[in-house]
């Protein structure tokens, strides 16, 4: 049977599982920021699709920009890119959670630091991090 790239299906079904898993951690961050923010109204199905969703539009619209722009505007259109992907983000988490831009860009920073903090935990009880530090990674 023919492979993709080398890969044969038990490694298609692997790599599938744990994008699904990692899609799952990633989201409870954003859950407990939603929640936080929005006072209880989240859900941890509205994270998980603002977390695929707004990865998805972000690159999206981040390579559109870069790809249609440069030609135009040259290299400065990467830098758009960002911008523009991170709003269309941000615009993701608003429309998941029913909240303003502010709440949005509350909940995006929040999750990050309770993903910080989450990571530091599991460092601290477990020896762990997620992703993996440069200090857990370094001998010396």
């Amino acid at each position: 049977m023919a492979s993709i790239l080398g890969a044969g299906i038990p490694d298609i079904v692997v790599l599938f599982i744990a994008l699904i898993i990692v899609w799952v951690i990633a989201s409870i961050p954003v859950y407990i920021a939603g929640k936080l923010v929005t006072r209880g109204r989240a859900t941890f199905g509205a994270a998980m699709g603002a977390t695929l969703g707004g990865i998805i539009v972000y690159f999206i619209v981040a390579f559109g920009v870069s790809f249609f722009l440069g030609a135009l505007i040259g290299p400065s259109a990467y830098i758009w890119g960002l911008i523009l992907g991170f709003i269309a983000f941000i615009a993701v988490y608003r429309a998941a959670f029913d909240t303003g831009w502010l709440g949005a860009i509350a909940i995006a920073i929040v999750a990050v630091i309770v993903a910080v903090v989450l990571s530091l935990l599991l460092g601290a009880l477990f020896g762990i991090s997620l992703p993996p530090t440069l200090s857990s990674s370094v001998n010396i």
